[in-house]
C-alpha cells in the first residue's frame, strides 16, 4: 500500500503537481468533512477531491495574499474552502432538484440589472 502511494506521488511530481499541495488540500477536505456531519459518504469523498483542486489552484494565491500563512498551511486552508465550495454546489443542486422554478427566480433576481434595493 505504501509503495502504491509513493508511486502516485512520484507520478504527480513528474507531471508537475506538487504532492505537498495535494496532500494538504486533501487533508483540508478530510477535516472539513469530519467537522461537517451532513452529506452522504460520496459527497464527502468528492468534497475531499474538491479540496485538492482548490489547494492546487488557490493555495499559492492564498499564500501570497495572506502572508501570515506559510505555504502548506495556505494549501490546507484552501482545501477547507474547496470542501465548503463543493458543499454549496451540492446544496444548490438539491435546491434545483426540489424546486426548479425557485432556482430560476433566484438567478434572475441576482443577475437582473434593476434592483428593488434602491
Amino acid at each position: 500500500m505504501l509503495s502504491f502511494i509513493s508511486a502516485i506521488l512520484a507520478w504527480m511530481s513528474a507531471h508537475g503537481f506538487d504532492p505537498q499541495t495535494l496532500i494538504a488540500g486533501l487533508l483540508g477536505g478530510v477535516v472539513r468533512s469530519l467537522v461537517s456531519r451532513s452529506g452522504t459518504m460520496t459527497e464527502r469523498i468528492l468534497g475531499c477531491f474538491a479540496g485538492c483542486a482548490f489547494s492546487v489552484y488557490f493555495g499559492p494565491t492564498l499564500a501570497v495574499t495572506v502572508t501570515i500563512f506559510p505555504y502548506p498551511t495556505a494549501c490546507f486552508v484552501a482545501g477547507l474552502l474547496g470542501m465548503s465550495f463543493a458543499e454549496a454546489l451540492v446544496n444548490l443542486a438539491k435546491m434545483y432538484a426540489r424546486r426548479p422554478g425557485a432556482f430560476r427566480d433566484l438567478l434572475l433576481r441576482i443577475l437582473s440589472k434593476d434592483s428593488d434595493d434602491k
